[in-house]
């Protein structure tokens, strides 16, 4: 009697291709497991029965490759629906977004392209599109200031990080008043949220700073840091919206030019800039900065008479400070005069394009009794000297000198 195949799950006899048996034409033969040789009659038989079963090994093998590319396609399809990314909440992602843009301040944008959901959560995400940066040029307006809406309307009412940049040859002093007017709306965009502002690093032409600037007058008190890189800032080129940011704590100028304009100096906690002021002025805006935490500064001291007799100036709160020279002239009588008590990180260094092969300045002997009168409250955790020559100021005295004033010394 041929077999059969039965359902396992309710016992009734498969139909179709599923219960198709192989039977042999010789079931008495098989069973006498003799070495006889059939006759050509039956060998024929056998061949022919044979040739049926490998084509039928065959077609069930086309049939599993073909079930299981669809059990395959119908498990792809179905794990999408419990993929960790769909179980992945909200919060989750809108974090992982936020990480993406802050890195280097990427654009938001791509992440609103990749599928509904995701795009509804970047959507539903204001603090993604608070950070706002943008290469501003002045043929290409129209889409910039959509953009600027776009992105400054999702961002609702969170405090905005602004980074505006122009390209290389936009970043002179002025531009041409035809251009002016042409950036204008793009501008007035930007001003028209200035209530939001929290962090803002302007590299423009400072016509365009000032119009920025000055437009947001009387409305920046959300204005925690403020960047300009552009060295183009004379008196009257100083905007007079600086006293009227009563949260402003960081300020960094490309290059000072004035000795004290009206800026909010006693407010700041950490000030960044350039300068080729006398020491007298330097110390003049360093005094006035008395609540000064971290301080950058790249200095080139013109000559001035009575360099002896500078007041001396104390920062209490001062932890961090690093200073550039570009001119070593009365750099020794100008780091005597300054006293911080609280200091942890102290780097003094000369720029590479300004070190000469000349023998230094007498100035520089005073170097490591200058260092010492600054660090001896002993507070020192960190000291750099990028200073030319050192044999003129690192002696095995002076160095002991130093060791000694910082006991801290990391």
């Amino acid at each position: 009697m041929p077999a059969t195949l039965t359902c396992r799950n309710c016992g009734h006899e498969l139909t179709g291709a599923y219960n198709k048996t192989v039977e042999t034409p010789f079931p008495d033969l098989l069973k006498l497991e003799s070495n006889r040789v059939l006759p050509a009659t039956l060998s024929d038989i056998a061949h022919a029965a044979v040739s049926a079963a490998d084509q039928d090994i065959l077609c069930l093998e086309v049939e599993l490759r073909r079930k299981r590319s669809e059990r395959r396609a119908f498990v792809v399809a179905h794990k999408v629906f419990i993929s960790p990314i769909r179980r992945t909440p909200p919060e989750i992602i809108t974090e992982i977004f936020l990480h993406y843009v802050e890195g280097d301040l990427r654009s938001p944008v791509p992440l609103a392209s990749i599928c509904k959901r995701l795009r509804s959560i970047a959507l539903s995400s204001p603090q993604l599109w608070a950070s706002f940066r943008m290469t501003v040029t002045h043929d290409d307006v129209e889409s910039q200031t959509a953009l600027a809406d776009m992105c400054l309307s999702r961002a609702g009412k969170c405090p905005l990080d602004i980074n505006l940049e122009s390209h290389d040859e936009l970043r002179v002093n002025l531009i041409p008043p035809d251009a002016f007017a042409a950036m204008k709306p793009l501008m007035d965009t930007l001003v028209a949220r200035c209530e939001q502002w929290w962090t803002v690093e302007l590299t423009l032409p400072s016509n365009l700073i000032k119009y920025l600037l000055e437009g947001a007058t009387n409305r920046l008190e959300r204005l925690e840091k403020l960047t300009l890189d552009n060295g183009c800032y004379e008196e009257e080129s100083i905007p007079i919206c600086f006293p009227t940011m009563p949260r402003l704590r960081s300020l960094q100028f490309a290059w000072l030019f004035v000795p004290t304009p009206q800026l909010p100096w006693q407010q700041l906690q950490e000030l960044s800039f350039e300068t080729s002021l006398t020491a007298q002025a330097c110390l003049d805006v360093l005094k006035a900065a008395s609540s000064l935490q971290k301080c950058q500064l790249g200095l080139m001291l013109t000559e001035v008479p009575n360099i002896h007799t500078l007041p001396s100036i104390t920062l209490p709160l001062l932890r961090c400070m690093s200073i550039s020279v570009y001119d070593r002239a009365n750099l020794s009588h100008f780091l005597s005069a300054i006293s911080l008590p609280a200091i942890e990180e102290l780097y003094i260094a000369t720029p590479t394009d300004h070190l000469c092969s000349d023998d230094p300045p007498p100035a520089l002997v005073g170097i490591a009794d200058a260092i010492v009168s600054m660090i001896s409250h002993g507070s020192l955790l960190k000291l750099t000297l990028d200073l030319p020559s050192p044999t003129w100021y690192a002696t095995p005295a002076n160095t002991i000198s130093i060791l000694r004033a910082a006991p801290k010394l990391l």
